[in-house]
């Protein structure tokens, strides 16, 4: 029997149903997650009440490995229909997770109308 090997977390070309071109972003094939953003608590650059929310354009598209330490916002952002929302936070150096169900047609589709929607955790 032929073994395939499993694909590697990484950064991958993907191209959703919703994208008229292919671009970069990370892929955890173990978890089975994309990555949409990359944002730093800390800074102001996706307040609540920023733009960006709003706008269809990324931001620091080429950095999309998950090592790297800038924030992005990628076409996925738009483009990537989604059944959970895996968040990670770093707190006091320890990396937390938690899911999110939710079923979107994109990040948003769910978010730029700026409507509340309830959710919940688990």
């Amino acid at each position: 029997a032929l073994l395939r090997s499993q694909p590697r977390n990484g950064v991958y070309w993907i191209q959703p149903s919703m994208s008229n071109e292919p671009f970069q972003t990370y892929c955890d094939m173990d978890g089975r997650w994309t990555l949409i953003m990359r944002i730093d608590g800390r800074k102001t650059t996706f307040a609540y009440d920023k733009a960006i929310w709003r706008t269809k354009a990324t931001y620091h598209k080429a950095d999309v490995d998950i090592d790297a330490s800038k924030e992005t916002k990628l076409q996925s952002y738009w483009t990537l229909p989604f059944n959970e929302l895996k968040l990670s936070m770093v707190l006091g150096g320890v990396t937390k997770h938690v899911v999110v169900r939710y079923t979107s047609s994109s990040l948003y589709d769910l978010i730029a109308d700026n409507l509340y929607r309830p959710t919940r955790l688990g």
